[in-house]
């Protein structure tokens, strides 16, 4: 089985998820089955990231904003 990207929209937000099926077309045959579901493509790959200590990522985030913030 192949790990096909599906999405949705709903109460004004876009869902994602994953399903898996046999091939494209069984992947398409599925969504049509769930009804609101939208097949985006297959998945072929992940890229592990280290997990941040959250000081760190909310430093980030404060920098980041700081940033943008100032070229307004």
């Amino acid at each position: 089985m192949k790990r096909y990207l599906c999405h949705y929209d709903w109460d004004g937000a876009r869902w994602g998820l994953e399903i898996h099926a046999r091939d494209w077309a069984d992947a398409e045959a599925r969504c049509k089955a769930l009804g609101r579901l939208r097949l985006d493509g297959e998945h072929v790959a992940s890229i592990p990231l280290p997990r941040l200590p959250e000081r760190l990522v909310v430093r980030a985030a404060r920098l980041l904003t700081g940033l943008f913030q100032r070229r307004r």
